[in-house]
């Protein structure tokens, strides 16, 4: 449950975690978004933890956090 209402459409944002969509990603799902593109996702209805680590010396610029959702939109679409 997000403890803060955010201007980012429907994900909420508390104690340092970012909510996902449940009508995308199932109840409970969240993302820790972090420097430079750095992430964990959990996506409980799927069973399913995503990290994503960015190496600074390989993309200066880091890895946007809508690039990651989207990836995370198409493994959970293919996990069963």
């Amino acid at each position: 449950m997000a403890y803060s209402a955010t201007d980012r459409g429907s994900m909420g944002y508390g104690y340092l975690w970012w909510t996902l969509n449940p009508d995308v990603f199932g109840s409970g799902a969240a993302l820790a978004s972090g420097y430079g593109g750095q992430a964990v996702a959990i996506v409980p209805s799927k069973r399913l933890v995503v990290v994503q680590i960015v190496d600074p010396a390989q993309n200066a610029k880091g890895i946007r956090t809508s690039h990651f959702v989207k990836l995370l939109q198409q493994l959970a679409a293919a996990a069963p």
